[in-house]
């Protein structure tokens, strides 16, 4: 499970508000499962990342799948009406271990671009009167993969031209130029696209 889990300052305090807001992994959304069979099962699905299942529900049935069951989950986003893929990949685990796991597909090229989606918990406490403000967040990581295994993608300006090598210094050309942000998902699948084109000249 790869949830995040941040907490602030934390005292006793009486009152809790809780900032509520709505997130794509906590709706349901019209979409469609490619199961490892190959068969296509359609319905409204409920997905999570943190705990790697996606649950369908159709009018004939209801299940859970894993990684392990399907290819891939396809589903227009019931919140931003943006079409999306999810696609089981393996990466290595932290102790080494070879893990299938879900990540949204970004860019399909000879370097993918993945994401995967997480909420964070902040608990924020005013010291005098004791109101206390529970807030989620969603946040994103970022993996690239080629030839070799998906790995983990840092943003960071300084820190992203080192997956370019010998292109790095055309991709920094071409960033200032279009005055990209790395931090910017938009601008990062641009980013992601030229680096592709550089690959195939």
């Amino acid at each position: 499970m790869m949830k995040k889990l941040y907490i602030g300052l934390l005292i006793c305090f009486s009152t809790v508000v809780v900032e509520a807001q709505q997130y794509s992994s906590k709706v349901w959304h019209f979409g469609e499962i490619l199961t490892k069979d190959s068969s296509i099962q359609r319905g409204k699905l409920y997905y999570s990342f943190d705990e790697e299942y996606v649950h369908l529900q159709s009018p004939v049935k209801q299940k859970v799948f894993h990684p392990k069951d399907i290819i891939e989950f396809r589903f227009t986003d019931s919140l931003t009406n943006r079409y999306r893929i999810v696609r089981t990949m393996h990466y290595q685990s932290s102790n080494g271990f070879d893990m299938p796991g879900f990540f949204e597909i970004l860019l399909d090229s000879n370097v993918f671009l993945l994401k995967r989606e997480y909420i964070s918990s902040y608990v924020t406490t005013d010291g005098i009167s004791g109101f206390a403000t529970h807030r989620e967040v969603e946040e994103f990581d970022y993996f690239y993969k080629d030839n070799e295994k998906l790995k983990f993608l840092n943003t960071r300006p300084k820190k992203i031209y080192i997956i370019f090598g010998t292109y790095a210094g055309q991709m920094k050309v071409y960033i200032k130029q279009n005055r990209l942000h790395t931090y910017s998902e938009k601008d990062l699948i641009q980013i992601m696209k030229y680096y592709n084109e550089l690959l195939s000249i």
